[in-house]
């Protein structure tokens, strides 16, 4: 396929598309839990070592929804 659309192949490989699907699922909000046993990895800490990079992009975003989702919280008046 890459040969007919002309794709030169210097340094691709397989797993370029695994990283690309991790990513993508991460940007769906799925948990690294199941992203782990979706990838076959037999521990969850393979997976957030590997993904690393990924993982704290991600992190910065969810900061920033958790402050977001604190913020609508009022305190109670007695």
């Amino acid at each position: 396929m890459l040969k007919e659309l002309k794709i030169k192949r210097n340094r691709f490989h397989f797993h370029i598309c695994r990283h690309t699907h991790v990513a993508n699922l991460l940007s769906q909000g799925i948990e690294l839990y199941a992203i782990s046993k979706r990838l076959g990895h037999n521990d969850i800490t393979v997976t957030s070592k590997v993904y690393s990079y990924l993982i704290e992009e991600y992190r910065v975003k969810t900061d920033s929804q958790i402050v977001t989702a604190l913020d609508v919280i009022k305190p109670v008046k007695e």
